[in-house]
């Protein structure tokens, strides 16, 4: 990484795809290496050399090869601007999602190119990585919402509807899914059969945490119920059990561990809801609910021999725990600024008083 970062330095005024490349590995590697102002800087220089290179706008020119590649970083850093704006609290620079540009096509099909094909292949159709690109462009909607109603004293029924229509747009996407690409073992056995097993579980893994995360201000014990808080409540459980239950299946399976760093955010957010559940849930739900809390734990201590942000990430996790017993469990699940930086800004360090 450091040397990596010399080669770069010395040459960044040189305005390349391979400059591109780096950045996006670099801007990935120091948010693992806890260095959050350096992924965000790398970042913004990829998109902005993206943007010099025209990368947006087709060249008829280009082999079938060189105009994937071109798609495939442009989305690549349309997700990473997402991610990395939440996690960093930066502001978006790829806010509009350009359907002008054509979804990455099928990972099969990418591979199987000529270097100097020219015809685009005719039977290619969105892979993993194009609905995870839809995906993200809601999540960046969830994004906003929370940050509005965290900062600002929201109108309790507008947020509901606001709610809801999210959660309309994530059903809508779940059902366009075509029958091959929807979470079942049949399907998993046959991305792992490609060595895609990884990819396919993290898609769904992302679905469920989204979904988590829209939810999660319905947890509030001392929010006035209504009918609809009720059930959004009630689905961001279920979403958290959903989501615990896939990342202990891509453990135990072996061949398909999602090892990147997002993965312990993610776990440390369905946590906090399973302890939700132990604590104001039903005792029949307890045991399922300290069944996947170990499970998650266990995760966390293995990404820990990777990446040294999980060590902020499973902090964030104990002062949330602490601040349960501390300052009473209702008031942690209170839905502020506080609790907005412990879902989505998770590159930043947490303050420990529950505000």
């Amino acid at each position: 990484m450091v040397e990596s970062k010399l080669h770069l330095h010395r040459d960044l005024e040189h305005i390349c795809l391979e400059n591109i490349q780096t950045c996006i590995l670099l801007g990935n590697l120091s948010a693992a290496s806890m260095q959050s102002s350096s992924e965000a800087l790398y970042l913004g220089i990829a998109i902005r050399i993206a943007e010099i290179l025209r990368f947006n706008v087709p060249h008829r020119s280009d082999t079938v090869v060189m105009q994937e590649l071109k798609r495939r970083i442009w989305w690549s850093l349309f997700m990473f601007d997402h991610w990395c704006s939440a996690g960093n609290a930066v502001l978006l620079k790829m806010r509009n999602f350009d359907k002008a540009i054509d979804l990455p096509m099928d990972e099969s099909v990418f591979q199987s190119l000529e270097m100097d094909q020219m015809t685009k292949p005719t039977l290619s159709k969105p892979d993993i990585w194009a609905h995870m690109i839809t995906l993200v462009e809601i999540f960046g909607r969830i994004q906003d919402l929370n940050q509005r109603c965290a900062h600002a004293n929201a109108n309790a029924s507008a947020t509901e509807n606001a709610v809801a229509s999210l959660a309309l747009s994530l059903n809508d996407w779940e059902a366009s899914l075509p029958p091959d690409m929807r979470y079942n073992r049949i399907n998993l056995d046959r991305f792992r059969g490609r060595s895609l097993g990884g990819p396919f579980i993290s898609l769904h893994q992302a679905f469920y945490h989204y979904g988590t995360v829209l939810f999660y201000q319905y947890l509030d014990v001392n929010q006035a119920s209504t009918p609809r808080s009720a059930e959004f409540a009630g689905r961001c459980k279920r979403l958290a059990i959903s989501q615990s239950a896939l990342l202990k299946t891509a453990r135990e399976l072996g061949d398909c561990d999602l090892l990147y760093p997002g993965v312990g955010h993610s776990a440390v957010i369905s946590s906090s809801v399973l302890l939700h559940t132990l604590l104001f849930g039903d005792e029949i739900e307890h045991d399922t609910s300290w069944a996947y809390l170990g499970s998650n734990i266990e995760i966390l201590k293995e990404l820990r021999r990777y990446w040294p942000s999980v060590e902020r990430t499973v902090s964030c996790l104990t002062i949330f725990q602490e601040g349960c017993l501390q300052k009473g469990a209702p008031q942690a699940y209170t839905f502020s600024k506080w609790v907005s930086r412990f879902l989505f800004e998770y590159q930043l360090p947490l303050d420990e008083a529950i505000v």
